[in-house]
């Protein structure tokens, strides 16, 4: 194991005899990598972590980028995580390097408690790792380390302040989802989500149900209803379509009063729709959302893969629940009630697709 005694503070000897110098010893320990600075959630405030092997210290700072530029820089970064990283031996450490001096000056441990603590109270292990922290810190022997996601950091078994050895990217890996919630905006992006594949369910049971089959069509004109006047109109939440038709522009107590505007009547068929299903395509939902939101389609698509909706084969579509009301309308033929109107041949076009 490395060690180095320095020169210190010089304390009184015996009667007539010099004082005598007492040294500070630097010590390089072992140890594996372990938490020795920092804040207990080192993935949202930042942390320091060290290993050790008696001739070397390896040092690792995590840097949450939002913690050091705040949000909106971040936002600009685009990741949650810088790393900075230092790699030191015993002639690093010498006291008598300017560097060092410099760097225990900017740290705070040359006057008052700290330079107590550091020359007496302190370990020769204790020392040299305070003493390469403040060397990373002060920049000296500093460089640039990896940077990104979680993933992307080393995957190192670290011993953390709350006792537990846990690979580093699957400690601060929670950093990841509030990045992209908070920063990159994915919850607002996952709630838009939510609301458009509402929204394209809506319209799809609408279309859907605004559908007159024949045998309706029949029936109405038997009953007098001119077969080219009947209407279907079904809405579900704010969607309304018209014969398979959607109205984006419209309500559906709009398009009711146009019909009854327009002489047509609402008949007996028709009612409440309770639950459907309907299916809504993956990317139409992405499209759609990355337009309305001015994000890019990729941002979509990953926010998404959050979801527990979401579906987990390429090609799936998604089934949403959709409530709603349908109603047919139509006009009553002339002299409607009549035997002769009874006896009048069906309209062809009243047959409609299913």
């Amino acid at each position: 194991m490395a060690t180095r005694r320095m020169m210190s503070r010089r304390q009184p000897s015996l009667p007539g005899f010099p004082d005598v110098p007492d040294r500070i010893e630097i010590r390089i320990p072992t140890m594996p990598w372990t938490q020795i600075g920092g804040d207990m959630n080192p993935g949202t405030y930042g942390g320091l972590i060290a290993t050790a092997d008696g001739e070397h210290i390896e040092l690792l700072q995590i840097q949450p980028v939002r913690e050091y530029v705040g949000d909106k820089e971040a936002a600009e970064v685009g990741f949650p995580f810088w790393t900075k990283e230092g790699y030191y031996d015993l002639s690093d450490l010498d006291l008598k390097n300017d560097n060092v001096k410099s760097a225990l000056q900017y740290t705070g441990f040359t006057e008052g408690d700290q330079k107590f603590q550091f020359e007496e109270e302190m370990t020769p292990e204790e020392r040299a790792l305070v003493i390469a922290e403040s060397l990373l810190s002060y920049g000296s022997g500093a460089d640039v380390g990896p940077s990104g996601w979680s993933e992307d950091l080393p995957g190192h078994d670290v011993k953390w302040w709350n006792g537990k050895v846990v690979p580093l990217p699957e400690y601060v890996a929670d950093e990841d989802e509030a990045f992209k919630d908070d920063v990159l905006g994915y919850s607002d992006i996952r709630s838009k989500l939510e609301e458009t594949v509402q929204e394209m369910a809506d319209m799809g049971a609408a279309v859907a149900w605004s559908h007159v089959d024949d045998q309706t069509a029949d029936d109405l004109a038997d009953e007098g209803y001119d077969p080219d006047s009947i209407t279907a109109v079904a809405d579900f939440g704010d969607a309304v379509a018209v014969n398979e038709t959607p109205e984006h522009e419209k309500t559906a107590a709009g398009v009711a009063g146009e019909l009854e505007a327009e002489g047509y009547e609402m008949t007996d068929r028709g009612g409440a729709i309770p639950t459907t299903e309907e299916y809504v395509s993956p990317e139409h939902l992405v499209r759609a959302v990355a337009r309305e939101m001015d994000v890019e389609e990729d941002t979509v698509e990953d926010a998404a893969k959050g979801l527990d909706w979401w579906p987990k084969r390429p090609n799936d579509e998604i089934p949403w629940g959709a409530e709603g009301y349908a109603s047919i309308w139509a006009k009553k033929k002339e002299g409607a009630g009549t035997e002769e109107a009874r006896r009048r041949p069906r309209s062809s076009s009243a047959r409609r697709r299913r």
